[in-house]
């Protein structure tokens, strides 16, 4: 479990990865950043002149040093549409970061996918999905050594073609809703289509949170809840427990048992949160939460 470092950083490269996404490069300023492993996140803040204080987000890592940040934010989990709202600090990230800029890295935070090691090292097959954005740290997983002896298979979706995130390496399965690449319909559309996953092996997911339900429990067709391996990526305040914004409730039993995706996770068990409130509501910057419509 990272429990993570203040480091200030230097911005060092700025990469226009697909529609209104962009990968930022870090490099400390005294140092070195603490290595981050697939799976975790670190809370960038930034400040921009047209602020009275810094602002923090947390931001997952596609690699080592690397964030890939979107600006726009939909506080239902949806594809951006007219409901968006564009995020103020993604937004200034995107739009007026400049390489050579400075910026506070608090990281690595969280658990990683390699935490599970138990599911991991008995797996043959891991089958990667992601939505959008949360194809990027699966990129990052996919990638590891730990994974070099096992048939890895990603698949990807986006709304459309512009907002697909490319590997050229991995050459992912895409789905785009519009049919401008890949197949027609969501990514969980394409995991029907193809059909032909091995039992018992282990799915790793992140997305949106609509994405993430129909995803696990399409794979729970092919293998355990204990295999599925969700990184929730939901709303964070602190990152390190205190604020409570990310809270996840679970009842077993009749007994309540409450998580924070900062410090829990954000990578949990299917089988942990597949009961629980974290499919029902969303939380938003202002740290209310608001039920997801169905």
């Amino acid at each position: 479990m990272g429990r993570g470092i203040q480091n200030a950083v230097r911005i060092t490269g700025k990469e226009q990865v697909c529609y209104e996404t962009v990968r930022i490069r870090m490099a400390s300023v005294s140092g070195v950043i603490r290595v981050s492993r697939p799976g975790q996140f670190g809370m960038l803040t930034v400040k921009s002149p047209d602020w009275e204080t810094p602002l923090q987000r947390p931001f997952s890592f596609s690699g080592q040093g690397d964030m890939t940040i979107r600006v726009a934010y939909s506080e239902q989990g949806l594809p951006c549409d007219k409901r968006t709202v564009a995020g103020k600090v993604s937004s200034y990230i995107v739009n007026d970061l400049e390489v050579g800029n400075l910026a506070l890295l608090t990281a690595p935070l969280g658990n990683c996918f390699f935490d599970f090691r138990a599911e991991m090292d008995g797996a043959d097959a891991v089958y990667l999905v992601g939505g959008g954005c949360g194809a990027a740290p699966l990129y990052y997983t996919a990638k590891s050594s730990v994974m070099l002896n096992k048939k890895c298979l990603v698949f990807s979706g986006a709304k459309t073609k512009s907002a697909l995130l490319r590997d050229e390496e991995l050459k992912p399965v895409f789905a785009t809703k519009d049919g401008s690449e890949g197949e027609k319909g969501t990514v969980v559309d394409l995991m029907k289509k193809y059909g032909k996953f091995e039992k018992d092996s282990v799915f790793l997911l992140c997305g949106p949170k609509a994405m993430l339900k129909c995803a696990a429990e399409e794979a729970r067709k092919y293998t355990n809840p204990d295999k599925i391996l969700v990184d929730t990526e939901t709303y964070m305040g602190c990152g390190r427990g205190v604020c409570n914004k990310c809270g996840i409730s679970v009842k077993r039993d009749g007994v309540i048992h409450s998580y924070n995706a900062c410090t829990d996770g954000p990578v949990f068990r299917y089988s942990d949160i597949r009961g629980s409130d974290f499919f029902e509501f969303e939380t938003v910057r202002s740290g209310a939460r608001k039920r997801i419509p169905i």
